[in-house]
């Protein structure tokens, strides 16, 4: 729960790793007095209202601000990737003379941005990133041919529940129909 976690975070309930303290409590990032306990959940509720959407996460508008009121929302990941910090790591990369930020890259190819940001971390360049991704499946319908990520950004399915079509054997048209998209 994104209340917990963000308690959690703070150093307030424990739980959280050291790495994760060090992006939050350690920066001096506190949760603000309207939402902690007793009575904090109510108001963090009230102001933040129940998650949209199982993708969206909280997310501070102001990144080095607290969790306070009117600095919290529900953002996709992209959004928050785009809030984040970037400690070590390059925030733009150039392919072919082209330069986008992570989330750019993610969007372009269809991959999830926290794996995209994983793998540059690991010490791949975005150049064997894009040669080794373009090697993924394609799934095609009606011809469009995408792969479970684009399917799954097309239409709204869950790349799980799309994953679980595949590995029953169904076909991309069966599992549009099965989820009424066709």
């Amino acid at each position: 729960m994104a209340y917990c976690a963000m308690l959690q975070r703070c150093g307030i309930y424990a739980g959280a790793t050291p790495e994760v303290l060090a992006c939050y409590a350690d920066r001096g990032i506190t949760v603000g007095p309207e939402f902690l306990p007793p009575n904090g959940y109510d108001n963090w509720y009230n102001h933040i209202g129940p998650k949209p959407s199982p993708e969206l996460e909280q997310d501070r508008m102001d990144n080095n601000g607290n969790y306070v009121y009117g600095n919290i929302r529900w953002a996709t990941g992209s959004e928050n990737a785009s809030n984040r910090r970037w400690s070590g790591q390059q925030r733009f990369h150039t392919y072919n003379d082209k330069t986008q930020t992570i989330e750019q890259w993610a969007l372009e190819l269809e991959l999830n941005y926290r794996v995209l940001a994983k793998k540059l971390g690991q010490g791949l360049t975005i150049e064997e990133i894009i040669k080794s991704h373009r090697k993924q499946i394609q799934y095609t319908y009606n011809g469009e041919s995408l792969t479970e990520y684009g399917w799954h950004c097309k239409t709204g399915i869950s790349r799980q529940a799309i994953r679980d079509g595949f590995l029953r054997g169904k076909t991309i048209e069966q599992i549009l129909r099965f989820y009424e998209i066709i």
